[in-house]
């Protein structure tokens, strides 16, 4: 007898949202949080005064953990308290902004505890597949949930109006907020560079990288802009500009789609006036924790090319299927060495950012190329950094121009900036 199928199962992959059905409001569900956190602190206190009796120790202020009334509190593994405002946890990174102490980027690790007192999104992982295993593991069901956190070195509890779920740490994917004004969802960081470019145009120049980022419990939303504009002797020798956007969703824990990937390039030097490429992919996180965070994708690409001049008889325009391949690595250098080592350089924080984009076409618009970004950032403050960066652009056919002059196949800069995180 063929079995009944639940039509109430949740298929695989799916997201799970549990609503809050009690009508209450943020104020009334953030008053009902507090009782629970002075009944909690109440039993501390009985349990520390009997241990007092027992002269096993003193009095344990520490374990009063202060209720969240107008302000977040994050403790950290060593003991010390943090007033401010929560503004995201994805990725292993918790950002904490303190009125005194700006932007704060912390590890997961070492967030021993986190109370808010407004509502927040939280994504969670429930189970993994059971038949499959090693690289390609999978992760069954994503259950996401709003309400105000409690959460420990154990579990997470997110406190509703009618009721309280609580779900194990290790389950937790992302936390953003839930109702808050849009700023909340943004980060982002701008860097002018001083560069110096040897290709198709030998020049020193100015340079602008731009970085902003829309991230929530399940997508991120990028915008980045790579861009040079120069002139001698009232003759322009550089202008250059690359504009991406990235919009990624996350479906388990390892695994992303980029739903829309769109990316603007225009180089006269490099005989290119205009150059669409959209793109969409499949990713995977090959590693993600302290010292290395490590993405690739791949994923079918349009190229729609117009060139800046062509030979006669030949087509100004092209559009050609690709196939493009993206990897990007982060390693954290300075914790890298102080783990290895147990040496603490004297930069506070430095990271190697390796992000490679290998893009296979037809003739038309050139075999293939590829785009290289080795950037090395030095954090100064919490909110500047010095940055390295080398860029390399290849692509292997360029188009004849209309002199028939062939433009060169690579491109280098080496640019040196402050950047500003925001």
């Amino acid at each position: 007898m063929a079995e009944s199928k639940d039509t109430n199962a949740p298929e695989e992959n799916s997201v799970i949202t549990i609503k809050d059905t009690s009508g209450l409001s943020e104020k009334e569900i953030m008053n009902i949080a507090i009782e629970s956190d002075k009944e909690k602190q109440n039993d501390l206190v009985t349990d520390s005064m009997i241990d007092s009796y027992n002269n096993e120790n003193a009095y344990a202020w520490e374990r009063l953990a202060p209720t969240p009334v107008n302000y977040d509190w994050i403790e950290l593994k060593s003991g010390e308290w943090l007033k401010g405002k929560f503004k995201a946890y994805q990725d292993n990174d918790l950002e904490f902004d303190s009125d005194k102490l700006n932007l704060l980027t912390f590890e997961f690790k070492d967030i021993f505890q986190l109370r808010t007192h407004k509502i927040m999104t939280v994504s969670i992982q429930t189970k993994e597949d059971q038949n499959s295993t090693g690289f390609f593991k999978l992760d069954n069901t994503k259950i996401q949930v709003s309400g105000i956190i409690r959460l420990t070195q154990k579990s997470i509890k997110i406190i509703q109006g009618n009721n309280t779920l609580e779900f194990p740490r290790s389950q937790v994917i992302s936390i953003a907020h839930s109702g808050e004004k849009e700023l909340n969802y943004w980060s982002g960081k701008a860097t002018v560079s001083y560069n110096q470019k040897i290709g198709n145009s030998d020049q020193l120049d100015f340079n602008t990288q731009v970085k902003l980022q829309r991230r929530t419990s399940t997508t991120r939303l990028m915008f980045t802009y790579l861009g040079n504009i120069s002139q001698k002797q009232n003759e322009s020798t550089t202008d250059n500009h690359r504009l991406k956007e990235t919009f990624d969703l996350f479906i388990t824990r390892k695994f992303f789609l980029t739903a829309l990937s769109l990316e603007y390039f225009s180089d006269p030097f490099q005989n290119i006036q205009h150059e669409l490429t959209k793109k969409v992919a499949v990713g995977y996180t090959v590693a993600r924790n302290s010292h290395l965070e490590w993405d690739i994708s791949s994923g079918p690409a349009l190229i729609q090319t117009r060139y800046e001049t062509v030979e006669k008889d030949s087509e100004k325009e092209s559009q050609s299927w690709a196939a493009q391949l993206n990897t990007k690595m982060e390693i954290a250098i300075a914790k890298n060495i102080e783990s290895l080592f147990g040496y603490r350089i004297f930069i506070k924080d430095m990271d190697l950012i390796l992000d490679y984009q290998f893009t296979f076409t037809d003739a038309l618009s050139g075999d293939y190329k590829h785009h290289m970004l080795t950037k090395l950032e030095n954090e100064l403050t919490s909110w500047l950094d010095l940055d390295f960066t080398f860029i390399w652009d290849y692509l292997h056919s360029p188009t004849k121009k209309e002199d028939a002059t062939v433009p060169q196949q690579d491109d280098y800069q080496i640019l040196v900036g402050l950047g500003i995180d925001f």
